[in-house]
């Protein structure tokens, strides 16, 4: 992938501008040169960084970002390598070819499959998808297309976040995307506002958060968010959506019976072309009991899924309804489906998918035909009874795969009237 290319490249360009020399083999308790490389027979560690004696300083495959830093000057703890030039490698001392790191484009998916056109009482209020971000193209990108619903030609107001920096609390800071920067496009793909600091309007064309995010009547979603606030290197706007009319889904989505609906996208990516763990977030600030009627029907963000620390696809949801009320929803872990619809292989060919309600495991799905457990719902009663084809038979135009996970749950509301649940997408099953 672009990510891994690039990693090696700046090793090899590394090569030839500090003095280093590439070893066949480590040898324990031997002494190495300041900036050495030495490969590992460890399966989960590309090269030691030696120092002076190689005791410590590992490189995870998983950890790109560490790589480029140390086959550059910037060797951690050590200060910075010798600057002369040094001849051409011989054949026998090129550096060790890597195993790449596992992981591939996956999506985390939650649908409300009631489709009346307005609908009041328990329904999705927020979706925030936590992944990697690991490059600066699309495909690298965190990608959260999302589906509204309700009155033809009325508008739904959102709020649509990038995020990285909050997550300090939990995740390590240098794991992180540190810079944040997002574009919310319409279904043409046609870029409807961009941020990158939310205080800071982007360009004069764009949300300007002194009189929409940021006019004091948002602080749930920025001073108090996460109970860390919305950090200002972070992305956010505020947007009234279109709700499309027979003349807009007509353009928009090709066919005017698609009245009623808006699919939009919000993308992800670092400033500059950096990485890191990112959250795509949108949220509906109408937190009344039962609703106006519109809201968000459907959420599916694409991402990188790996093996490494918090490379699961996470994608946390928030119900909002009556005390006590249940509804039906769809949670799917999505990848082979894509690789028929573009060709590609760059996608999670078996994705496991865990789904929880406020930190307890609720279910587990593998391939969502089978139940993975006896404690797991029947798909044969439930999401494969026939009452959701839209969902398994006829998804995009080729069908939820055999290796793809859903499930179909019935979800409560708690007593303080809402219910926070996640699904998380893996690469393969425990």
């Amino acid at each position: 992938m672009k990510f891994l290319l690039t990693a090696l490249l700046s090793v090899t360009l590394a090569s030839k501008v500090f003095s280093f020399t590439v070893h066949t083999s480590y040898v324990a308790s031997s002494d190495y040169a300041l900036g050495d490389i030495v490969p590992s027979s460890d399966a989960n560690v590309l090269f030691y960084q030696a120092i002076v004696a190689l005791t410590k300083d590992t490189h995870q495959l998983s950890d790109t970002s560490q790589w480029k830093a140390w086959a550059s000057s910037d060797i951690p703890n050590s200060g910075n390598a010798p600057t002369e030039d040094v001849p051409e490698s011989s054949p026998t001392e090129s550096a060790p070819t890597s195993t790449p790191p596992t992981g591939a484009i996956g999506q985390v998916a939650i649908d409300d499959p009631d489709l009346a056109e307005t609908s009041t009482g328990t329904r999705i209020i927020n979706i925030s998808t936590r992944g990697k971000v690991v490059g600066s193209e699309d495909d690298d990108a965190l990608v959260g297309g999302f589906v509204v619903r309700g009155t033809p030609g009325s508008t739904i107001r959102l709020i649509i976040r990038g995020l990285g920096p909050y997550m300090s609390s939990s995740i390590d800071s240098s794991l992180l995307l540190a810079d944040p920067i997002l574009e919310v496009r319409d279904n043409k793909g046609q870029v409807i506002a961009t941020n990158d600091n939310w205080k800071t309007r982007y360009s004069s064309t764009d949300p300007d958060p002194a009189t929409t995010l940021n006019d004091g009547n948002y602080a749930i979603y920025t001073t108090s968010f996460a109970g860390v606030g919305l950090q200002d290197n972070e992305a956010g706007v505020l947007l009234d959506l279109p709700i499309w009319d027979s003349t807009q889904a007509a353009e928009f989505g090709g066919n005017a019976a698609f009245a009623g609906y808006g699919i939009y996208t919000a993308v992800v990516k670092g400033v500059g072309g950096t990485t890191g763990i990112g959250q795509v977030a949108i949220d509906d600030p109408d937190l009344t009991e039962n609703g106006s009627g519109n809201r968000i029907i459907n959420i599916s963000t694409r991402g990188f899924v790996g093996t490494g620390n918090f490379e699961d696809l996470v994608g946390g949801f928030v119900i909002r309804g009556p005390v006590a009320s249940t509804k039906n929803f769809v949670v799917r872990g999505l990848g082979p489906y894509m690789a028929l619809t573009t060709g590609s292989d760059i996608f999670v060919t078996d994705p496991f998918m865990r789904v929880e309600k406020s930190g307890a495991l609720l279910s587990n799905n593998d391939n969502w035909k089978e139940s993975y457990s006896s404690t797991d719902p029947d798909p044969s009663t439930t999401l494969n009874d026939g009452s959701y084809p839209l969902y398994t038979t006829s998804f995009s135009g080729v069908g939820l795969q055999d290796k793809e996970s859903g499930l179909l749950l019935n979800l409560d509301v708690d007593d303080n009237g809402y219910g926070i649940y996640s699904n998380s997408v893996k690469y393969t099953a425990p």
